[in-house]
């Protein structure tokens, strides 16, 4: 029954004598560390060959049985087909008359939780050159608590660094041109009030006093016929707004 849990969820367990540095594992802990799913007992050195060379380092474990605490790690672990796949150890020391005498712990499958993370950070990092390149950014505004989330690019277009940063709404605004400020506040009030998007163009005061066209695009969430989020995205259209000042004047 437990061998069946321990398939099902992905995880397994282990005890390492610290006299005799031999591992017990359980039949979850044996398939997860590369061997057949069977309860066996492997020595340290067994185990730490089926780990990804990148991954060996053993630090934090050394220091856990020295300060009697427990500890984790992430690594590797190669399988029966060469292929390697992500695992989590978690274990905590056990101690007799303050003398360390062995661990246990517990190692589950994480490959897939990885392999999200890292497709994650690269939708992230291709995200930040898109916005990089085309001039654009998104925010995102809690409209109870009147804090607004901005992505990096959104941060510089708004006049701030270049940095995520989440700043109360009047922040952004402030950086608004007064003569734009009324139509944006008139904009942004009417599309609140209806729960309907909105497109809005102003100029921003960049910190050298340097004055930037934007275009703020977003539409607004309602809950119980109250608008609670605002999502869009900012784009610079200096530009833009140039080159129709030019025609206008030919």
């Amino acid at each position: 029954m437990f061998e069946l849990a321990e398939e099902a969820a992905g995880f397994g367990v282990w005890e390492r004598n610290l006299v005799s540095e031999m591992t017990l594992l359980s039949a979850g802990a044996a398939a997860l560390s590369g061997y057949p799913p069977v309860a066996t007992q492997k020595s340290v050195d067994e185990l730490v060959l089926m780990i990804h060379p990148d991954d060996r380092g053993n630090g934090d474990i050394l220091s856990a049985v020295q300060e009697r605490r427990s500890f984790h790690a992430e690594f590797r672990v190669r399988q029966p087909d060469g292929s390697y796949r992500w695992r989590r150890n978690r274990g905590r020391v056990e101690s007799i008359n303050g003398r360390p005498v062995k661990m246990v712990g517990a190692i589950s499958d994480i490959h897939e939780e990885k392999l999200m993370l890292e497709r994650l950070a690269e939708a992230a990092a291709r995200k930040s050159l898109a916005e990089d390149v085309a001039g654009f950014g998104v925010w995102e505004l809690d409209a109870k608590h009147g804090m607004m989330t901005l992505s990096a690019d959104a941060a510089a277009l708004s006049g701030f660094e270049r940095k995520s940063m989440c700043v109360p709404a009047g922040e952004v605004t402030s950086r608004i041109h007064p003569e734009d400020l009324p139509t944006v506040g008139e904009v942004i009030k009417r599309a609140i009030q209806k729960g309907e998007p909105y497109r809005v163009d102003c100029r921003v005061t960049l910190p050298g006093g340097e004055l930037r066209w934007i275009r703020s695009q977003a539409h607004v969430q309602m809950v119980d016929g109250h608008a609670v989020r605002i999502t869009g995205a900012i784009i610079d259209i200096t530009r833009e707004r140039l080159l129709l000042d030019r025609l206008g004047e030919s």
